[in-house]
Parts: C-alpha cells; structure tokens; sequence
C-alpha cells in the first residue's frame, strides 16, 4: 500500500516536472498566455478549466490523471503544431488532404502571427450597399419618426420640421458620403464602374443613385406626398393650420441650397440661416417673381390690418392684399388665406 502511495506521489512528481520543462522548450512555438493558461488548469485550478469544466479529480488514477494532463497540454499545443505542418505541406509542395496547394508567403506570415486576406471589392460591395440602404431608411426616420415624432400625432411647429429635415438630410448625407468613398476605393482597386453599376442594379438601386454617389453629388430628401397629406390630417384633428404648408417654403430653400454640396465637402448648413420667429416666414423666404393673384383682405378690418402688418418684421414692402411680393408669388391660394388669418386681415 505504501509502495502503491510512493509510485503515485513520484508519477504525480515526474508529470509536473515534464509540464514546467515543456514550458522552456515550446516558450519560442506557441503563446505564453496560451501555455501558462493550460498549466494553470493543471496546477493553480487543480484540474479544472476557467469554464469550470472537471478534468479529473483527487480520485482520478495517477496513470490517468497523467494522459489527461497531457492530453490537455497538447490541446493548447494543436494550433502550434497544425502551423508546422502546413509551413512544411508549402515548403515541399505537399497538398492537403483535400488536394489544395499552399503558399509558403500566407503560411508563413501565419506562422508568425499575421493572417492574409485575399480582397473581394464586389463581394464586399454587396454588404456596404445592405448597409447603405440600412443607413438611408434609418436618415429618412430621422424626419418622419425617432424619439421627436412629428407624426406621432402631436402638435408640431413649423420650426420643428425645418430643424427634422436638416437633422434627416444631414444624416443621409453622412451615409451617401461614406458609399462615395467605398465606391472610389474599389475604383482604385482595379474594379470597373459597370461592375459596381451592376451590383447597385442587383440590389434594386437606380442607374441615377450609382452616378451620383459615384460622381459626389448628394441626393437630398423631400417629403413625400404621403407625409404630407398625414401632416395635413393631423392637423385638421387638432384643428390647427398646417406647419407643414407654413415650413414648406424653407424646405424648398433648404433643398436648393443642398444641392450646391458634395459629398468630398463637409455637411455646413447653419439651421439659424433658416428657421424664423413667430409664426411668419418672411424674413428667410427668397425675393421670386412677381405676384400672383391673391384673395383681397376683408375691408372692414384694412385699417387694422395695416397695423398688424407694420409689426411683421421685414414687412415694409407689403402690399395692399396684405401679403410680400414674396409670399403673394410663393405661397397657394389656400396658404395665402392662412397668412391673412394669422395677421387678422381676413
């Protein structure tokens, strides 16, 4: 029994001895942290692995304890040695056991810790133009929901939707930017502007979008009739005027203005050059032509109306209907008649 005891305790001995020297000779091979993790199973954490699995125990058989201590030493060293192999498959030009011939240049820079990676542009077109349409609908959100909700059914104001609609076109513009620099990339990686226009066709985007996020010229975002006819409804729930018909004249401005940038520009529209105070728009609208006919202001209350257009500022050039030259070329009918209301004209 004493003996039995004795080869035990020596057999314990001798492994642990093999494991420390193995340590020194394998230190230029393989990774210390790799190494020093495997014995530490073996010795600190006394046979149990950082995942808590058991490799054996007090009960285990010295003999069988001593194949599991090996056997996991060697599983630490298996992508050591699959390195050495494939160094000497290239060296000797012996294929791999599906056939494959290696190259001594990849298997050697991996060996030494570096991984090649052979470079597909199209293929990798294919995940930036998914992430460009992510990006897009996620900007287009930007204005029509997110956390600031303009259709969520609250009452907005004209400002809210020109400051929305800045926040949504500088976004997109952010994401058309980054598609422009993808697209000169695989240019200058050898690859043909009809592949790339063939990979934007495949993914159900327009001849017209490739050409410009090719060529840099930002593609602006309007709202759509959709989005404004729901301004219109819920507005008429609130019964309120419509901010969207107020607002849609320096969303016109906007767009026209955006059309000058590129996409190899930054994106430096100030909204302060647009939004305004109070509930008239006539200190940022542009002078246009001349004006159109217009509903003439209620004549019992002209005199007074005079009045409450002198305090609109920027209003001396206001004319006898009640309206600028501005808005009497620029604003409907329907636009008109509300301008007036809020003057108290009609």
């Amino acid at each position: 029994m004493e003996g039995s005891q004795n080869g035990d305790t020596l057999l314990d001995s001798f492994v642990n001895g093999v494991g420390e020297a193995s340590s020194e000779i394998m230190n230029p091979f393989i990774s210390e942290s790799i190494w020093t993790e495997a014995m530490a199973d073996l010795t600190i954490r006394g046979g149990r692995t950082p995942e808590g699995k058991l490799l054996y125990t007090d009960q285990t058989p010295a003999g069988d304890k001593a194949r599991i201590r090996f056997l996991h030493l060697g599983e630490a060293l298996a992508p050591s040695y699959r390195q050495f192999q494939r160094l000497g498959q290239a060296s000797f030009g012996v294929p791999t056991k599906r056939g494959d011939q290696l190259d001594i240049g990849p298997e050697l820079a991996g060996f030494m810790g570096l991984r090649p990676i052979k470079v597909d542009p199209i293929k990798s077109m294919g995940f930036k133009i998914s992430e460009y349409q992510g990006g897009i609908r996620n900007a287009r959100r930007e204005f029509t929901g997110g956390y600031f909700g303009l259709l969520s059914g609250g009452k907005v104001t004209p400002n809210d939707i020109i400051e929305r609609y800045i926040a949504s076109n500088a976004a997109r513009f952010n994401v058309q930017k980054e598609m422009f620099k993808n697209i000169n990339s695989a240019e200058i990686l050898g690859v043909e502007s009809s592949e790339l226009f063939k990979e934007f066709k495949e993914r159900q985007l327009t001849g017209s979008t490739f050409n410009n996020l090719r060529n840099g010229n930002f593609e602006s975002y309007y709202p759509s009739l959709d989005i404004q006819q729901k301004f219109r409804e819920i507005a008429d729930n609130l019964g309120e005027s419509n901010p969207f018909t107020e607002a849609a004249p320096v969303l016109r401005e906007i767009q026209q203005d955006m059309s000058t940038i590129s996409l190899s520009e930054p994106f430096d529209l100030d909204i302060n050059d647009y939004i305004f105070e109070g509930s008239g728009l006539t200190d940022i609208l542009p002078s246009l032509a001349s004006p159109v006919a217009t509903p003439s202001p209620n004549p019992s209350i002209v005199g007074q109306g005079q009045n409450i257009v002198s305090a609109v500022p920027g209003s001396g050039n206001v004319l006898p209907s009640g309206l600028t030259p501005t808005e009497s070329a620029l604003l409907s009918p329907e636009e008109q008649q509300i301008r007036l209301r809020q003057r108290g004209l009609v």
